[in-house]
């Protein structure tokens, strides 16, 4: 299948919300054996947006990395089969492996921030990305 611009954007902030992180933090959630956290999206570049239950805001341990991203009311994020100006965004954990639920958002975060015990601190070479609400 060949796309040529098109783009599925799923609003956030009410029935679901997303966290997107960087490739090293997505990648060590979902290593082999782990379980799925709920649907998981993946840019071109990397970035893993993790599709899940709205309403909590980040553990202030994600809150202080400028790599993180919180996506709640007023914004969106772009999934399968987007096509952004890097590249396609694929599902790395499609909505039916899961069963079409999504897992509450402080399990997703508590597994971020176990993650995060286990990796070197890395500062961004970019600005943190603001989400659709802070940009406006």
């Amino acid at each position: 299948m060949e796309l040529h611009g098109e783009m599925v954007l799923l609003g956030t902030g009410s029935t679901l919300d997303a966290i997107e992180v960087p490739p090293g933090l997505g990648a060590a959630v979902r290593k082999p054996g782990s379980p799925t956290p709920g649907p998981v999206a993946v840019t071109a570049a990397g970035r893993c947006i993790f599709l899940v239950r709205p309403g909590s805001p980040l553990r202030p341990e994600l809150e202080r990395r400028l790599d993180v991203v919180r996506h709640g009311p007023g914004s969106w994020v772009a999934v399968a089969p987007s096509r952004l100006p890097e590249g396609l965004v694929r599902w790395v954990v499609p909505p039916a492996r899961t069963g079409w639920r999504l897992p509450p958002a402080d399990d997703v975060q508590r597994l971020l921030v176990d993650a995060l015990g286990s990796r070197p601190v890395v500062r961004p070479s970019v600005p943190r990305q603001l989400s659709t609400s802070r940009r406006a």
